[in-house]
């Protein structure tokens, strides 16, 4: 799997990224959010929103 960030977004102690992930086997792509909520300088939650 691979990650393209197209766009990012800091809100508070989350970063919301778009991003392009393929599948390194089958070549396919899908556009997602990403959120990861920021604790103590480390990720803590992420959420993965498919478009």
């Amino acid at each position: 799997m691979f990650a393209e960030i197209k766009n990012r977004s800091i809100v508070g102690n989350k970063v919301i990224d778009w991003e392009i992930a393929t599948n390194g086997i089958t070549e396919e792509s899908t556009s997602l959010m990403a959120i990861y909520e920021i604790k103590d300088h480390l990720i803590s939650k992420v959420w993965f929103i498919r478009e």
